[in-house]
């Protein structure tokens, strides 16, 4: 009985594994190609660059710092201007002031404030999809928020130390970042269909399968080709379906494996992709 369990236990081989890879080591490639290039379309094309422009303010706790007790009061007073500088009163003001058409809730998802450590400066920065636009609500911003600081907290008014700048170097999408976590992913995707398809795969396909699998010894074989109908019926696009075809029987052979009754979509397309 121990016997037969062995002879049904299925072994599985990195160095097998490494082989069927380096096998579709060209369709591998060809798909991360394939997906570097989409995602090079989708960041140039349909992506929206957004830039942000960021002014500075100084904030000021005392006319004099002569005590580690002053830097802390200073410190403690920029995170209550944080709240201020987001709060209605100075996100409407500075709406109503530039006309925007932009809702409370819009141009807040724009701003952002940040206190660098051990400092008293507040940096507001405002990242839109019009360079210009973002320099002037971050000055504006700023413009307002000195004024709301005096008017609503009496304290003295914050000094401004640095202007927005135009800036025409998006920050955002990262194309570079985006277009290699694309082909990685792609690459992996890829390379998990094809190994997953092996490792589903118990037909037999050599002498070495028949003894290992059977305990048989071949006496001889018998070629045998299929012909499936290509992909691409243009005889322009053969390369293509040279590519293609060791991953569509991978394809095929995972499809063989899977129940894909309650998946009609898979269902078409597997079907699509194995007619002879």
């Amino acid at each position: 009985m121990n016997r037969n369990q062995q002879q049904d236990e299925i072994t599985i081989s990195l160095s097998e594994i490494l082989k069927v890879l380096r096998r579709k080591m060209l369709v591998i490639i060809a798909f991360a190609i394939f997906f570097a290039m989409i995602s090079a379309f989708v960041n140039i094309f349909i992506i929206t660059p957004k830039y942000s422009s960021t002014t500075k303010l100084y904030v000021i706790g005392s006319d004099t710092i002569t005590s580690i007790s002053d830097l802390q009061i200073g410190s403690s007073l920029t995170k209550d201007y944080i709240q201020l500088i987001q709060s209605r009163p100075v996100v409407q003001t500075v709406i109503d002031n530039l006309e925007l058409n932009y809702t409370y809730n819009e141009l807040v998802s724009e701003i952002s404030i940040t206190n660098p450590t051990d400092t008293r400066m507040l940096n507001i920065t405002v990242t839109d999809e019009d360079p210009y636009l973002s320099k002037e609500i971050a000055d504006e911003f700023a413009k307002v928020s000195i004024e709301k600081i005096h008017e609503i907290m009496l304290a003295e008014e914050p000094r401004m130390v640095e202007d927005g700048v135009v800036d025409t170097r998006p920050v955002s999408p990262n194309k570079k970042k985006n277009v290699i976590m694309w082909t990685i992913g792609g690459t992996f995707f890829v390379m998990f269909i094809i190994i997953i398809s092996y490792l589903l795969d118990d037909t037999l396909k050599s002498e070495d399968d028949i003894e290992d699998k059977l305990g048989l010894t071949t006496l001889g074989e018998i070629p045998l080709e299929e012909q499936h109908q290509p992909i691409f019926k243009d005889e322009r696009f053969n390369f293509i379906n040279k590519l293609l075809e060791p991953l569509r029987k991978d394809f095929r052979k995972l499809c063989r494996k899977l129940p894909l009754a309650r998946f009609k979509f898979l269902k078409n397309l597997a079907r699509k992709l194995t007619r002879r």
